[in-house]
């Protein structure tokens, strides 16, 4: 059962949802959805500006009961259920490690999840999802943003399209414990996987060739004959 809260203003989805923990509503199936929020953030704290009413910002709530160590299979869980949901919307789209969906070599939306985690269970997990969705200009990003309206020159019900997510999403969780079925999707769909590509590590650029993606989220990157690993802090993929 989803419990689903709209405000007009939100400076985080996430962050509101956090503040409610110890009340009643902070339970599973909390979706909140808000037509602007002042300080969404991405991964490494970037900022992620959007323009008011254009685009899908949302954040929900489950309760995964699952260990720790596994907290990558829920990313893996959510950029898939988007990128379904982006197929039946006529978008072909991939994955950008860790948390990024392309259309393209563009960035159309991402994703923020934080975790709540006791005795090494993740008891909650905050997921929040931007979508670039009706706005036609963007700021200068890496990736180059896009959205779903430069990309079709349509614009979109962003609540048709929030249930659409909401449905994937829901149908990928009752099938968490499939970790294999997940992980093979999840490669398929990995944006460069096994091409080329340049890098910056340490402050020094070099070419690499995404292999896969570790259990535990590490990006692993064949490096002049070598698997090497990295967090998303540690690497960053050039353009």
């Amino acid at each position: 059962m989803q419990n689903i809260l709209r405000f007009p203003e939100l400076s985080s989805t996430n962050d509101y949802i956090y503040s409610l923990k110890g009340k009643e509503l902070f339970k599973h199936g909390l979706v909140v959805f808000a037509d602007y929020q002042s300080n969404g953030r991405g991964q490494r704290g970037n900022s992620w500006d959007s323009e008011r009413g254009k685009n899908l910002i949302m954040s929900m709530l489950i309760e995964p009961r699952v260990l720790a160590k596994s907290q990558f299979e829920i990313n893996k869980i959510v950029c898939l259920s988007i990128v379904e949901s982006l197929s039946l919307l006529g978008f072909d789209s991939m994955i950008k490690w860790p948390n990024d969906i392309m259309i393209g070599h563009k960035k159309v939306g991402g994703i923020l999840i934080q975790n709540i985690i006791s005795n090494n269970m993740i008891l909650f997990s905050i997921i929040g999802i931007g979508l670039n969705v009706n706005q036609s200009t963007f700021d200068n990003y890496s990736p180059e943003a896009t959205s779903f309206f430069l990309e079709n020159e349509q614009e979109y019900n962003l609540l048709d399209i929030q249930q659409i997510i909401l449905s994937m999403i829901q149908k990928r969780l009752k099938r968490l414990t499939l970790e294999r079925k997940v992980n093979d999707d999840y490669l398929r769909l990995l944006f460069r996987k096994d091409q080329n590509i340049k890098f910056e590590s340490q402050s020094k650029i070099f070419n690499g060739v995404i292999r896969g993606v570790e259990n535990t989220g590490f990006l692993l990157v064949e490096v002049k004959g070598v698997i090497k690993q990295y967090s998303s802090k540690d690497i960053k993929m050039l353009f």
